[in-house]
């Protein structure tokens, strides 16, 4: 795995083991124990990453964006971060920071509504999974 590519597989992992183990309830204090580390520990990941595709590839601004730039606790350890070292950051205003999927499926009706007679199963995807299997390995 290349030094700038993200994972959360084993975070998700742990936070999806660790609640059905011990079955957290809204409103107990381990369940927001449980989701402020995991908030935590991702957006410490994101910026631990992103630091050093900055420095690898000596870059002078950096730009976040879709649903997790909305998350203010995110915001504030990047703007410090990029600051510190020099780094221009450029943030979407909140009312901007929609989730991809939802600006994808958003674009597929524009383009519908442009195109509404286009075959749209026609298209070729170029995509892969980084996923790897083991016989015996169950995935869900």
């Amino acid at each position: 795995m290349r030094t700038d590519d993200f994972s959360f597989s084993g975070y998700k992992t742990a936070v999806l083991r660790h609640a059905r183990n011990s079955e957290p309830r809204i409103a107990d204090k381990s369940l927001r124990d449980l989701l402020s580390s995991f908030l935590g520990a991702v957006t410490d990941y994101l910026l631990k990453k992103t630091v050093e595709a900055v420095k690898r590839l000596n870059v002078k601004s950096v730009v976040v964006s879709g649903g997790v730039s909305r998350n203010s606790l995110l915001r504030k350890k990047f703007a410090a971060k990029c600051a510190e070292i020099g780094v221009h950051l450029y943030l979407p205003d909140p009312a901007f920071c929609t989730d991809n999927a939802s600006m994808v499926a958003w674009l597929g009706y524009e383009k519908y509504l442009a195109y509404p007679n286009l075959n749209y199963f026609d298209f070729y995807l170029n995509s892969y999974s980084r996923a790897t299997f083991r016989e015996g390995t169950k995935h869900r």
